[in-house]
């Protein structure tokens, strides 16, 4: 057995294959968020790989052998599932040879590893675990699909959670295994734009009339761009993205409320951010209404931190007696993976 996409093989590892993956078991920078960052002894390294074909016969699924189906070599590391230590739950991993790295190669193979793991494996629930330091990981499990749940201490070593259930993946891949479409939009997606953010942002009730309306998000288009979510041919998201000398800025996000809390915001925020790190820059900017005490929340487990406050100028009446202000919030932004 084995898995596929289109860079990547996966496959059950062969007892010999452990002299191959200790090339990549003794990289300092490889294993510098690994544990204790110390490279793996042969011993160690033999050991992993036999637990790996053990877990595979017992099972049906372990930590796969990857390798590059083009310019790779033998072992060019891991992906897959195993039971975390001391939990009840699977967790999903990976390892890159550095060759690999900054190719969304990691990004690639877990979303196949997924794939497998709800529809194949038929399990409920994955999480993955990381040390708080490596943004890379954390990079790739958004990207997934995957959100933060918690803090956890993994073999007395503190990290952080993230998780998804297979019916959130299952949304977020439009249901039918094929992701939510995610495309630039056009000057005929406008109307649908509208309506989506107005009935997004009915819950501003404290500001009186409609969000938006098609001239002024023909007016942004002058500045940025938009990108829209499809879900089975349906619009269900937008995005307003709009590129600051080196830093991004991303606005007016807007999910039908049908199809909310189901990973779609997330899609579209995942999307933009790695949009600006292919574009260089190295910070991703937005702003939220005071009022909305919903929203800092909710990014801030998302990475985005505050960063100031500005004055908030309505173009709309803003109900009388209520005090408004703008919180500034940011997130640094790495090299594309």
């Amino acid at each position: 057995m084995k898995l596929e996409t289109e860079r990547v093989r996966l496959e059950p590892w062969r007892a010999e294959d452990w002299r191959a993956f200790h090339l990549i078991s003794t990289d300092r920078e490889v294993m510098r968020y690994i544990a204790n960052g110390e490279p793996w002894s042969k011993t160690r390294t033999r050991e992993f790989v036999d637990r790996q074909i053990r877990q595979f016969e017992e099972r049906g699924f372990c930590l796969w052998k990857l390798a590059l189906k083009d310019g790779g070599g033998e072992v060019d590391g891991f992906c897959g599932i195993q039971p975390l230590a001391e939990t009840e739950d699977v967790e999903i991993g990976w390892w890159l040879a550095r060759r690999h790295w900054d190719k969304g190669i990691a990004t690639e193979a877990a979303r196949e590893v997924l794939r497998d793991a709800f529809e194949r494996a038929g399990l409920g629930r994955i999480v993955a675990i990381a040390l708080a330091e490596n943004k890379a990981s954390l990079r790739v499990m958004e990207k997934v699909g995957m959100k933060y749940e918690r803090e956890h201490v993994h073999r007395g070593i503190p990290v952080v959670m993230f998780a998804v259930a297979k019916e959130n993946w299952a949304v977020r891949q439009g249901g039918s295994g094929q992701q939510v479409r995610i495309r630039e939009a056009k000057d005929s997606d406008v109307e649908r734009i509208v309506e989506i953010t107005n009935a997004a942002f009915s819950v501003e009730s404290f500001l009186a009339g409609k969000r938006t309306c098609e001239n002024s998000v023909r007016l942004m288009m002058q500045f940025g761009d938009f990108f829209v979510g499809e879900e089975a041919g349906r619009m269900i998201a937008s995005i307003y993205i709009e590129r600051r000398g080196e830093r991004g800025y991303f606005g007016m996000l807007a999910v039908d409320p049908t199809r909310q809390t189901k990973g779609a915001g997330r899609a579209m925020i995942g999307m933009a951010e790695e949009y600006f790190r292919k574009l260089g820059c190295n910070a991703m900017d937005i702003t939220v209404l005071s009022l909305r005490t919903d929203l800092p929340p909710y990014y801030r487990k998302l990475g985005y931190i505050e960063n100031g406050t500005m004055e908030f100028h309505p173009t709309r009446p803003l109900a009388k007696g209520v005090e408004c202000h703008i919180i500034k919030m940011t997130k640094g932004l790495g090299a594309a993976r």
